[in-house]
């Protein structure tokens, strides 16, 4: 039987997929420029961000800021070149050949755990991942011809 916290956490998790499954098509309909889709998106993750700490309480966000400001600047680094190289794969690479290499973002976030922190990734990670990936390309293998070089280097960045 599942806890309290581990049904609430489920439940974000079936959330948040399914918000981001929704996004890409989005992108892929919209006639942003991908630096302003980018932008927005930023602005967006910014905001929650930070809703979510100041929802923890005021001393909890001051002291995140504080103790964690390098952290806090290299995640937004980082999210901020993600997004950037995100939606123009998805725009000139096509959602289907996107998707299908964001899916093995548990792999190589393993291999990196392993590279950098000597941490070892159960079989289980290695073994849905397979699956996931498999899945994937059984929807999408139709559509996998269409996009560019461009787009395929994007969503690997």
């Amino acid at each position: 039987m599942l806890s309290k916290k581990h049904k609430i956490g489920l439940f974000f998790a079936i959330f948040g997929t399914a918000l981001m499954s929704i996004e890409s098509p989005l992108i892929k309909l919209s006639n942003l420029y991908w630096a302003d889709a980018s932008f927005l998106m930023g602005i967006c993750l910014m905001v929650s961000t930070n809703a979510l700490l100041i929802f923890k309480g005021k001393e909890f966000f001051i002291k995140s800021y504080k103790i964690g400001y390098k952290g806090v600047l290299l995640a937004g680094l980082c999210a901020g070149l993600s997004n950037s190289s995100f939606i123009p794969a998805v725009i000139y690479g096509g959602v289907a050949n996107t998707v299908l290499i964001l899916s093995t973002a548990p792999i190589v976030s393993a291999i990196i755990m392993w590279l950098f922190f000597k941490k070892a990734t159960s079989k289980a990670i290695f073994v849905s991942t397979f699956f996931i990936f498999l899945g994937l390309y059984i929807i999408l293998k139709d559509d996998l011809t269409s996009g560019t070089l461009i787009g395929t280097f994007l969503a690997f960045a």
